[in-house]
C-alpha cells in the first residue's frame, strides 16, 4: 500500500462506517468492545454480523443492526454508532428506537409457538458522537 493510502487509514476513526465495520467484523475486537460496553463479561462470539437486516413483514418498518454478536452464553449485543448531529427529534426518537430493535431482535430469536423462557439476554448500544439527552452524562442505561 502506498503512503498516501496508508495516511488515508491512518484517518479513520471508529466513528467511520468503514472503520466500524472492519473493526467489529474481527469477533476477537468485537468482544472486546461487547465486554467494554456491556455490565457482563461476554463469552465466545459464536456469531457477528455487520450490518445485519431485518424485516418481518413487506410492510414493516426495516432495521440494520451495525454489529450483531452472540456469544456462547446465548447473549445478543447489538452496537450501534450513532453520529447524527443532535436535534430535538433524535432526542426524543433514541427510547423509541432501542424499544423497536428490542422488538426486532426478539422477534428474531422466537419462532412461531416457542415459549418466552427463550428470549435472550439482550443488550442494545449506542455510541453517540454528541450527548443525545444534554444531560452531561456518558452513560445513559435503562
Amino acid at each position: 500500500m502506498n503512503n498516501a493510502g496508508k495516511n488515508m487509514y491512518e484517518k479513520l476513526t471508529i466513528r467511520d462506517k468503514f472503520m466500524f465495520g472492519k473493526v467489529t467484523k474481527n469477533p476477537v475486537i468485537a468482544q472486546k468492545m461487547a465486554d467494554l460496553l456491556t455490565p457482563v463479561e461476554i463469552g465466545e462470539v459464536t456469531g457477528v454480523e455487520r450490518e445485519k437486516f431485518l424485516q418481518h413483514r413487506s410492510s414493516s418498518k426495516y432495521v440494520k443492526l451495525d454489529m450483531y454478536l452472540e456469544d456462547e452464553n446465548g447473549r445478543v449485543v447489538d452496537t450501534e454508532m450513532q453520529n447524527k448531529s443532535q436535534n430535538k427529534v433524535v432526542q426524543e426518537e433514541l427510547p423509541l428506537r432501542v424499544r423497536y430493535y428490542q422488538g426486532m431482535i426478539d422477534q428474531e430469536i422466537l419462532s412461531t409457538g416457542t415459549d418466552y423462557i427463550f428470549l435472550k439476554e439482550t443488550y442494545i448500544i449506542f455510541i453517540c458522537t454528541y450527548d443525545p439527552f444534554e444531560i452531561m452524562s456518558c452513560i445513559y442505561d435503562a
